[in-house]
């Protein structure tokens, strides 16, 4: 029995059109979703290596303000144990002001907050020293004061900035465990949507 040639090539379009139009769109689905994964894996690239930074920068204000405290401090002991022919000059005290204020700007609100709250009982103490210093037992007193507690204050210092410190490391690696997931194709679907 001889085929007819029209059914022949119904036959054969009719089996492998949609075949072949699955293929087409399987094809684009996929080159779409092989583009978009890579745009946001630059982007998360990208992200990161700015967190990076932050958190390098971070760190260097964390120095900074730990150095400016130490300075102040080291002032103050010059200022109250060396008497009148040395330790006077209070630039020391303007540029420690300056310098939280530069590194203020890097740091989270809780951290600058209590940064400030030290800065102030500095102040504090320099404002109450300064009253009681010219008499011999007043400046047995701020002497005392200043061997005692406020050598404290670079300990608290401390503390709150290695407390900070781990907090945005834990955080850091958080975002890197999270960058380093394999995002499944059905959940780049809504993402792609919604930076289109």
């Amino acid at each position: 029995m001889p085929i007819e040639s029209t059914a022949f090539w119904s036959g054969v379009l009719g089996a492998s059109l949609p075949g072949i139009a699955v293929g087409l769109l399987t094809w684009v689905l996929t080159t779409r979703s092989q583009r978009a994964l890579a745009r946001l894996q630059a982007e998360l690239a990208r992200d990161n290596e700015a967190l990076r930074l932050w958190q390098s920068r971070r760190v260097d204000a964390y120095l900074s303000v730990y150095e400016a405290f130490r300075k102040y401090l080291d002032f103050l002991r010059r200022y109250f144990y060396l008497g009148p022919d040395g330790g006077r000059d209070v630039t020391t005290m303007h540029d420690f002001r300056s310098e939280i204020e530069k590194q203020l700007v890097l740091l989270d609100e809780p951290l600058s907050s209590s940064i400030i709250s030290l800065e102030a009982e500095l102040h504090e103490f320099w404002n109450w020293a300064i009253e009681h210093y010219s008499s011999e037992a007043g400046l047995a007193l701020v002497q005392q004061r200043l061997d005692g507690e406020i050598p404290d204050l670079l300990n608290r210092l401390r503390a709150l900035i290695s407390n900070d410190a781990t907090h945005g490391v834990v955080a850091n690696e958080s975002l890197q465990l999270a960058s380093a997931r394999i995002v499944p194709p059905t959940s780049l679907a809504p993402a792609v949507r919604a930076r289109s």
